[in-house]
């Protein structure tokens, strides 16, 4: 028998902007600010400089939030999607991401995969099926990256999707069985439900499935599980107190996964910038150590289900790889500026013995005209200066050639 269910997703992308730009936002952004009392209750649980970057606002504020209400309901595939909101985050080196938040109610799982797949794929929002969509949600956050001095990027700066982060609640407890495991990489893949146990030649293989299971799959509780993939996030239970959802969204989406994104959004953009422009590489290093002392954090939390989130995003996101073909990066940078300076230094010091070695030879010859005059051996001082500089320029070039020489094997 089918039951009800709820759907509670965030569609998130990003685009690049300059520095502010807070004063040229369309009417209608309101902005998000965390009372000081919420504040300080953030950083009983959350690592201060963590709250502090994430949360802290007025001047010192390193990211700014923003809103506006949407409150539409559009047909999606034939699923009615509420759209209740769009989300704007300011981040720190005009990194702009944006939320669309989406509510969804169901008996049929289905109908929650298909239309988020359809409003995350881009090349979906030219059809006119999607025009209510692309109405209530994509032209608003087209108009604020036209404001933000965006006007010619795309909404989705890398890649052809958007990330998901989604809540699906039910009424009745969930066994997580095999079967239910199977539904949860379903939800998190926005696939068929039901595909994985078809066992049809376009279904996910059991392997693959089982090694993702058993590699992103969260689970603490009974009454829930988690599976953080690299373009969702997927958060499944019952039986969810209110505060419960409320905390997954306040805290674990809006502070965790935005924090994550983040990272990831800025790391990708200048693995980029240091591919196609290799000649920055002492800025855009400047720009990564200044980005890794004021943006990362070792530990954001106190308790252990905040880190455990973190750590399954940021291993989805695939974060750790992006940080290492970085630092390949600034390394074969920084090797190749000492191999330049090494060799206009072995340039200077070669120079600097040609003109001891010949001042040497010189002072050679002055001495042996001091003890022996040429004149009295050779008829004339030349021809005994041009002797001696000779002999002495050959002898050193055999010496130099007998020093080269490779040895022979015995």
């Amino acid at each position: 028998m089918q039951q009800l269910s709820v759907n509670h997703s965030f569609l998130c992308g990003y685009f690049s902007a300059g520095a502010g730009g807070e004063k040229q936002l369309p009417s209608g952004w309101i902005p998000e600010e965390c009372s000081e009392e919420s504040f300080a209750s953030y950083k009983q649980y959350f690592d201060p400089g963590f709250a502090e970057f994430m949360l802290s606002a007025g001047n010192s504020a390193k990211v700014r939030r923003y809103s506006m209400e949407i409150g539409r309901t559009v047909n999606v595939a034939g699923v009615n999607v509420s759209i209740r909101r769009l989300k704007l985050f300011m981040m720190p080196f005009g990194i702009r991401i944006y939320a669309i938040q989406a509510d969804m109610e169901s008996e049929s799982l289905n109908d929650f995969t298909l239309a988020l797949f359809r409003m995350r794929e881009q090349r979906y929002w030219a059809d006119p099926a999607m025009k209510d969509f692309a109405d209530a949600a994509v032209e608003p956050l087209r108009a604020v990256a036209s404001a933000l001095g965006c006007d010619s990027c795309d909404l989705v700066e890398n890649g052809n999707k958007l990330k998901v982060f989604q809540i699906v609640t039910s009424e009745a407890p969930i066994a997580f069985g095999r079967n239910d495991l199977n539904t949860l990489f379903e939800l998190g893949t926005l696939g068929k439900i039901g595909g994985c146990s078809e066992k049809s030649p376009d279904s996910p293989s059991e392997s693959y499935v089982e090694r993702i299971l058993s590699t992103n799959r969260l689970s603490f509780y009974n009454n829930w599980q988690a599976l953080a993939l690299f373009d969702t996030f997927t958060m499944w239970g019952y039986n969810l107190k209110p505060w419960m959802l409320q905390a997954w969204q306040d805290d674990y989406f809006s502070l965790i996964y935005i924090h994550s994104l983040f990272c990831k959004f800025y790391l990708y953009r200048l693995n980029e910038r240091f591919h196609l422009n290799p000649g920055e590489g002492e800025e855009l290093e400047q720009e990564y150590k200044e980005f890794d002392r004021q943006c990362t954090f070792h530990r954001i939390s106190f308790n252990f289900l905040p880190i455990e989130i973190d750590r399954a995003i940021d291993r989805a996101l695939e974060i750790s790889e992006e940080k290492k073909q970085l630092r390949y990066y600034i390394s074969e940078y920084s090797k190749q500026i000492a191999d330049e300076s090494a060799s206009r230094l072995n340039k200077l010091l070669t120079f600097l013995t040609v003109v001891t070695v010949l001042s040497t030879v010189w002072d050679f010859s002055c001495m042996v005209n001091a003890v022996m005059p040429y004149r009295s051996v050779v008829g004339t001082e030349q021809s005994g200066y041009r002797l001696v500089v000779s002999l002495s320029i050959l002898a050193l070039l055999i010496v130099i050639l007998a020093t080269l020489r490779r040895p022979r094997r015995r």
